[in-house]
């Protein structure tokens, strides 16, 4: 924006002097948009038992994209910067997830076009993805105590699978007697 004063001094016919301050504003040029930041990989609830992950962001800015950077609970993980020329694309960032405990993370992104001081900031959407490193449980529920009459013909297993944390999608479950998988005997 431009400001300019002025000031002036007029005698009026009295000879008593007037003194007088007149401010024109040019129109100032709107701020250039903020970037546009997204979390493209991993999906919203994402699990995984993995010591690392791949955060993939996507970035498109009206002008020069400096910086990316990307957030795990809040905290600074990687900053990855951008050269000028590119307006729009992906980064990737792998985050070391080794040796945290069952957890839910958040990771969100942020872009700064031009520099940092002119808060021309971009922030992407919280992304979850559960950290799930306990295996689930399996609980034989009949016949009781696994106890089976040989005499009884038929045998009726059932089972019960549990996962405190990021829950059961899918299961391959395998009958063993003794040591030998007769699952497909059934």
């Amino acid at each position: 924006a431009m400001l300019l004063l002025g000031c002036g001094q007029s005698t009026s016919p009295d000879a008593s002097a007037t003194t007088g301050v007149s401010v024109a504003q040019s129109a100032a040029r709107p701020p250039s948009p903020r970037p546009t930041i997204s979390i493209v990989s991993p999906g919203e609830d994402f699990a995984t038992n993995a010591d690392s992950i791949v955060v993939t962001v996507s970035f498109e800015a009206w002008g020069d994209l400096q910086d990316i950077d990307l957030f795990m609970n809040g905290t600074l993980v990687r900053t990855q910067p951008n050269s000028p020329s590119v307006k729009s694309g992906t980064k990737d960032f792998v985050v070391n997830l080794s040796g945290l405990p069952d957890q839910i993370l958040t990771f969100q992104a942020q872009g700064y076009q031009g520099n940092r001081i002119a808060g021309l900031r971009g922030e992407s959407a919280l992304t979850h993805v559960v950290l799930d490193r306990t295996p689930p449980g399996v609980t034989v529920t009949s016949p009781v105590n696994g106890l089976i009459s040989l005499n009884s013909g038929t045998v009726r297993a059932m089972i019960a699978l549990t996962d405190q944390f990021s829950g059961i999608a899918a299961a391959d479950v395998h009958l063993m007697l003794d040591t030998t998988d007769v699952s497909a005997d059934l």
